[in-house]
């Protein structure tokens, strides 16, 4: 998984020369709703787009800037793991997330929502370059929430 992100930002610095690390990555949330985070950060993918659900932007990988909103998508952990795994009573419930480093690129920012996407949508008039070209990732609205459609990001 670090491979093909490292080779992402690689491709990304390369597109981007003029912006910064910081402009091209960002510290994000992801909840895994009922999957075991362990099943993710097992597997050789890791947050895959497979398994994602269609939402307000189309069929991507969704983030949020605040932990916030992305508690409510937290997976719920069993309570028999709570002793043996985190050293915490049974009664209480505890809830994992991803913090994430996701390579954002060049966002389109969407004003409204289009839950068609399977990708971000393409450049109006290319990027000077190429004919066509397309947007890295997609923000939403208000800019608090970042969708990315392809895994090695």
């Amino acid at each position: 998984m670090q491979e093909k992100f490292r080779a992402e930002i690689k491709i990304m610095a390369r597109k981007y020369p003029t912006k910064a690390p910081t402009q091209l990555i960002k510290l994000l949330f992801h909840g895994s709703s009922n999957t075991d985070p362990r099943s993710i950060y097992n597997s050789e993918e890791g947050l895959d787009m497979r398994f994602s659900r269609a939402g307000m932007y189309g069929q991507g990988i969704y983030f949020a800037d605040n932990s916030k909103y992305s508690i409510r998508y937290a997976f719920p952990v069993p309570r028999e793991r709570n002793v043996e795994e985190f050293g915490v009573a049974e009664d209480i419930q505890l809830h994992q997330m991803f913090v994430c480093f996701v390579a954002v690129g060049n966002p389109a920012e969407l004003k409204a929502q289009d839950g068609s996407l399977r990708m971000p949508p393409l450049i109006e008039g290319g990027n000077g370059k190429d004919q066509v070209a397309r947007y890295d990732s997609v923000v939403n609205a208000k800019g608090d929430h970042t969708i990315i459609y392809t895994n090695s990001r």
